[in-house]
């Protein structure tokens, strides 16, 4: 899934910078790991929102589609039944 990646990223900076801390121990290099930690978190938070939000869309926009054909269709229906009766 899309998500997956980028949480994996996420994980993969976190890391990178937790295992310097660990080789330098640096506390500000741990207060960064915190920071980027804390920002995937919110791009990740931000991109599903997006994702949702352009999957709502999409939807909402197939639903009008299939309600205007259904609304052709049964149009259609009703002048063959009219014409049939006349």
């Amino acid at each position: 899934m899309f998500f997956c990646g980028v949480k994996n990223n996420c994980a993969i900076q976190r890391d990178l910078l937790r295992k310097f801390v660990q080789e330098t121990g640096t506390k500000m290099a741990d207060e960064a790991a915190d920071s980027v930690s804390e920002k995937c978190q919110q791009k990740v938070e931000k991109t599903e929102i997006e994702v949702a939000t352009v999957m709502i869309l999409s939807l909402r926009e197939s639903l009008k589609k299939c309600q205007d054909e259904l609304k052709e269709a049964k149009d259609e229906s009703r002048k063959w039944r009219l014409s049939f009766q006349n």
